[in-house]
């Protein structure tokens, strides 16, 4: 059984032969077919247009680190040895 259709959409395939379609059915994570609908689905989207392109999704980020990372950051003269300062003036 498909368990979800897109339709009304602009799927962008990356298949040369095959660029676009309009519908796409999913079944256990999978896509099953292009431009067909089948007779029994059981989620149907109206994507009124919009479009769907295949990519990666990767839910996690790192937001928390720059903030941290800044906190730890010395923003104290240089020590010997260390990085040197530019003053406004030079260039």
């Amino acid at each position: 059984m498909t368990d979800l259709v897109l339709v009304n959409a602009t799927v962008l395939t990356m298949d040369p032969s095959r660029p676009r379609a309009s519908a796409v059915a999913v079944a256990g994570g999978r896509i099953t077919a292009l431009d067909e609908v089948p007779a029994a689905a059981e989620h149907v989207v109206d994507l009124r247009g919009a479009t769907v392109a295949p990519g990666f999704h990767d839910a996690h980020n790192h937001m928390i680190a720059r903030p941290r990372s800044a906190a730890s950051t010395s923003c104290t003269r240089r020590s010997p040895g260390g990085p040197r300062r530019r003053s406004r003036g030079s260039g």
